[in-house]
């Protein structure tokens, strides 16, 4: 199982005196030694990279970047999870460029305007969006590069010089990457993150494991902090490029642990109840899941302690790097999103709303100061978050300041606080809260089985009504649940895997 490091102090002090991203990695290779720091897969052969390749490549990749006078400048990384991917964005903080993720997914009129938006010179991408960055290039004239080719070398025609010796003097308070995240209006926000926001990373684990597999997206700010911390602490990096193959990853590349958003959860779960919780007959070596983005599937986690499976819980944002707030979940409350605050990170209520200050914290939103004006003041980030934090330090949420509902009475609800007291009923998949005239209304998906019988579904259905009118008699009167419909398929999903709020007329 994942033991709890009890103290990071040696990396504290080893990772103390730096001036920027580069000074922290050559640490971190001194660290590694000569053992194996990278495995991906191609088709079904286990692809292993030791750290002297794995470094080696980062290194001979940010040369390059200087060769081609990137140094200083923007660069945008796009493309499904790939050895590539991790080695241009390790090269991007080793050289001192400035890296800008960008999901796969975009299409090319939306990376147009990211990158233009971003003053991004130069685009990375991998072969199969060939086709969209073509499109881009031929648009606005912007350099573009494959992956694979670029570290092949094939591109030496475009460097503006041979020297490539790696002289990054950037500080701890310049920006190392900009990540794009919707604001409270729909409209991506570039989020400007420093050496030292990332730094923060490298340093704090909290469970050792060996190996940790990266099955979410790279561009998310989540999965990078935690390649950050397992390469901190000298771990393997397995990289899978589709959460739809997560069975296949960790069976052959018997990773340890892995980051994974709820929905993915309810995989795992659903594999390990077919061999009755023994992890043993699955052939996995899986000990310990990192989990954000949501709230738990309901009974999750008792399913999963029947294995020795550990769950920690991630509280963050893009703003925050990443966690601010994480604790290990039991059934006993399974709604907290933690008691442990980040290192160098402080955190606090400020009228209802949970707000953060520390090193990890973004310093403004790229081009935009009136939204980062909204959000950053008074020394604090405010993240948007309504939350409590009970007497024995346990961290809730409940609900986002612009999800709150305003009743005709005049009362003023929170959904998520709704949303998970009715989650809890093991009949419930998802559940939408929302408001109309003076009352509130539920919208749920029942968890059905994939073969039950319409007899067995209408059962589900009276469970949950009961369940609901049992709610519905010890709650406040302005916050029970007099309508109900049921759905028959799952609400729409963002990339991070949480639901999309439907527009109501």
């Amino acid at each position: 199982m994942a033991q709890r490091v009890l103290s990071r102090d040696d990396l504290r002090i080893k990772f103390g005196d730096y001036n920027n991203l580069k000074d922290v990695l050559d640490q971190v290779i001194r660290d590694f030694g000569h053992r194996p720091a990278v495995k991906y897969m191609k088709g079904n052969e286990v692809i292993t990279r030791t750290s002297d390749e794995f470094f080696g490549d980062i290194k001979a990749t940010a040369s390059e970047f200087i060769r081609m006078g990137f140094y200083r400048k923007h660069i945008a990384i796009i493309g499904k999870n790939s050895y590539e991917w991790l080695v241009l964005y390790y090269a991007a903080m080793y050289s001192g460029c400035v890296s800008v993720p960008l999901s796969f997914a975009s299409p090319a009129d939306e990376v147009e305007e990211l990158c233009g938006y971003a003053d991004v010179e130069a685009v990375f991408y991998d072969e199969d969006l060939t086709a969209t960055l073509n499109k881009v290039r031929d648009e606005t004239g912007m350099k573009i590069y494959e992956m694979k080719a670029f570290m092949a070398g094939g591109y030496v025609a475009d460097r503006v010089t041979e020297d490539g010796t790696i002289d990054n003097r950037t500080q701890k308070k310049d920006v190392a990457t900009i990540m794009f995240t919707s604001g409270s209006t729909g409209k991506s926000k570039g989020v400007m993150l420093s050496n030292e926001s990332f730094w923060a990373n490298f340093v704090t684990l909290e469970y050792r494991s060996d190996s940790c597999l990266l099955i979410l997206p790279l561009h998310h700010v989540a999965t990078l902090t935690v390649a950050n911390a397992y390469l901190g602490d000298a771990a393997e990096l397995h990289i899978g490029d589709d959460p739809k193959q997560f069975v296949k990853y960790v069976s052959i590349m018997q990773s340890e642990a892995t980051f994974v958003v709820p929905a993915l959860l309810s995989v795992i779960t659903t594999r390990l109840k077919k061999v009755d919780y023994d992890i043993k007959k699955l052939g996995w070596k899986l000990d310990h899941l990192l989990c954000g983005g949501a709230t738990f599937p309901s009974g999750v986690i008792s399913q999963l302690s029947k294995t020795g499976i550990s769950i920690q819980q991630y509280y963050g944002t893009t703003e925050l790097c990443g966690g601010l707030i994480c604790g290990i979940m039991s059934d006993d409350n399974p709604t907290t999103i933690g008691d442990d605050i980040a290192y160098t990170m402080e955190a606090t209520i400020i009228d209802g709303e949970l707000c953060a200050h520390g090193s990890r914290m973004f310093s403004g939103y790229y081009k935009d100061e009136e939204g980062t004006n909204e959000v950053l003041y008074d020394g604090w980030y405010h993240t948007g978050d309504l939350a409590r934090v009970d007497d024995k330090g346990n961290w809730y949420l409940t609900g986002r300041k612009k999800n709150l509902i305003i009743l005709d009475n005049g009362e003023n609800i929170s959904p998520e606080e709704i949303e998970t007291k009715l989650g809890i009923c093991p009949d419930i998949a998802e559940v939408v809260v929302y408001g109309e005239g003076s009352f509130l209304h539920a919208e749920i998906l029942p968890a059905f089985d994939i073969d039950a019988s319409e007899e067995s579904r209408q059962a589900t259905r009276d469970r949950i009504t009961a369940f609901v009118d049992n709610y519905n008699s010890n709650a406040a009167i302005y916050k029970r649940v007099p309508f109900t419909e049921f759905r028959d398929t799952p609400f729409e999903k963002n990339a991070a895997g949480k639901i999309q709020r439907p527009a109501r007329g």
